[in-house]
């Protein structure tokens, strides 16, 4: 994968239903080829806590330990913590980079 100008991935998922195969796969390609990738787990307003934490942990675990952060456009949950996310992203120190 030769994209230089590619600073990092954005993978957006809905919280309630997890990843879907092609998004473990786009992790899985992202891994390999050692692109910064950021996973956000979208409507996180729409769940109780404890059901919010166990799909949390659920999604970490299908997605082999990278943790998605949990979002909500109606109530701001993890909007600052998304912008620092983004920031790092483009300044070339992404979250998942190995």
């Amino acid at each position: 994968m030769n994209a230089r100008n590619l600073r990092g991935v954005i993978i957006i998922v809905d919280v309630r239903r997890g990843p879907e195969a092609e998004e473990e796969a786009l992790c899985n390609f992202l891994a390999h080829h050692q692109r910064p990738f950021l996973i956000v787990a979208t409507k996180s307003d729409k769940l109780k806590r404890a059901e919010l934490e166990k799909q949390h942990k659920a999604l970490t675990g299908k997605l082999d330990g990278y943790e998605p952060l949990l979002f909500s456009a109606e109530n701001n949950t993890g909007k600052e913590e998304l912008w620092r996310a983004i920031e790092e992203l483009v300044s070339g120190r992404g979250r998942h980079e190995t």
